[in-house]
């Protein structure tokens, strides 16, 4: 992000996902196998809050795993947590 102006020093991603495993026990077929994923995410910068919105928002935009995973139906939930 030094092209935003500020460094990350370090960001510690915890998820929780909630799976519906009929499709893998072969029970069902199920159309989003990951309905929810709870992200915890601390991180450590020098960024300022408003700068820290913006990163979210890039984040959502041009994350290509991101992408695919929201656009497969799945809810991703994130919790942010600036720490120094």
């Amino acid at each position: 992000m030094e092209k935003m102006g500020f460094k990350i020093d370090k960001l510690d991603i915890k998820t929780k996902t909630l799976f519906n495993k009929d499709g893998a026990s072969i029970v069902q077929e199920v159309d989003i196998p990951f309905p929810k994923i709870n992200m915890d995410i601390e991180i450590s910068t020098d960024a300022s809050e408003s700068d820290l919105i913006e990163v979210k928002k890039q984040l959502a935009m041009y994350c290509p795993i991101a992408k695919v995973i929201r656009n497969s139906g799945t809810t991703i939930n994130e919790n942010w947590t600036k720490i120094n």
